[in-house]
């Protein structure tokens, strides 16, 4: 999902795709709201991955627009970052009423990972923290830590959010509801790991099997990375 958040001034969150088509159709639909008298104040980023950043250099060069993220997104991304968002900054931008972005550094997925609660609608934009539907993937490779992850899951808890927008499908209406399931999710799995790992599965291969038994066959690829995140978190060592 690419989001578009504001009125006379807006904010692009997370323009991902790099097809022509997709950037086609964005480009259309912001023309669409420039001509209503818009203008794009900045391109916002969640993260580095690149289902997030591939449609941010045409967005750039369309509208003039610079790019914000956060500081380990910017040492994670081959093109230049114009500002480095902190955490619990405060983005806003003009209307009448106006919008208030509150931005929330929450690693686990990636480094740099933010979050961002427009509060006046109590809306979470939530990057990869949920997807809807499936699970999100923390993998050590591309700078995922689980033990951070599940931290960042249970601080967007407080927040009693009306509405949670995910990078991946559709937005939810019931946030903590679905924040708390995931959260039990990673803690169900990962006790499953542990009773695995008891049981005398002691490497990669027996552990997956055994653990993940209830996960479809071509899913065990991107599971073999949440394992390696559960385990690391666990303090197990596991030979491959």
């Amino acid at each position: 999902n690419c989001i578009l958040v504001g009125h006379d001034e807006m904010y692009v969150i997370d323009p991902g795709a790099d097809e022509e088509a997709e950037l086609q159709r964005l480009r259309k639909h912001i023309d669409q709201l420039i001509e209503l008298g818009a203008s794009v104040k900045a391109v916002l980023l969640t993260h580095s991955h690149r289902d997030h950043t591939g449609g941010v250099q045409f967005v750039r060069e369309a509208y003039g627009a610079p790019v914000w993220a956060h500081e380990r997104t910017a040492a994670q991304v081959d093109f230049p970052i114009d500002r480095h968002i902190q955490h619990d900054e405060i983005l806003e931008s003009a209307g009448d009423p106006g919008w208030r972005l509150k931005a929330l550094h929450t690693p686990g997925h990636d480094p740099g990972h933010l979050c961002f609660i427009e509060e006046s609608t109590r809306t979470l934009i939530c990057g990869d923290m949920v997807a809807n539907p499936g699970t999100i993937v923390v993998s050590q490779a591309s700078g995922g830590d689980m033990s951070q992850f599940i931290e960042s899951l249970e601080s967007l808890l407080p927040l009693e959010s009306d509405m949670l927008v995910p990078a991946h499908g559709r937005a939810l209406f019931e946030p903590n509801k679905t924040l708390q399931e995931h959260i039990d999710h990673r803690l169900w799995r990962e006790n499953k790991i542990k009773e695995a790992y008891e049981a005398g599965n002691d490497t990669m291969d027996s552990l997956l099997a055994a653990a993940y038994d209830d996960a479809p066959k071509q899913a065990l690829p991107l599971a073999r990375h949440a394992l390696k995140s559960h385990l690391t978190k666990l303090g197990l060592t596991v030979p491959e």
